[in-house]
């Protein structure tokens, strides 16, 4: 599990995903009162704002990250969008096996 330090925090990533679906899986942690960031190959992201993804800011693949005291529970957020069908699939593919809490 990657952890990174930032602003005195230690960071965990949730795996790494296009842009986009990171953005939606942030802001799906941020409606349960969880902290993400977003990590491109440039800088730390902890706000887009819709004009900078309109725009054509990296669309490419981005780490997303939470607080190491907020994994347990954005790992249970998360396993709570595996049953959306659109995500299914995706989520099981690309998040690290250790984040899925499948066996404990």
């Amino acid at each position: 599990m990657e952890r990174q330090l930032y602003n005195g925090l230690e960071w965990v990533s949730l795996g790494t995903f296009p842009r986009l679906l990171a953005e939606g899986l942030r802001r799906s942690l941020e409606e349960q009162g969880l902290v993400g960031l977003i990590k491109t190959p440039f800088q730390w992201v902890i706000y887009s704002p819709v004009i900078e993804l309109e725009t054509g800011g990296y669309m490419g693949d981005v780490q997303l990250y939470v607080p190491e005291t907020m994994l347990e529970e954005a790992n249970s957020i998360l396993e709570g969008l595996q049953g959306d069908p659109l995500l299914e699939d995706f989520l099981e593919e690309n998040l690290p096996e250790e984040n899925l809490n499948k066996d404990g």
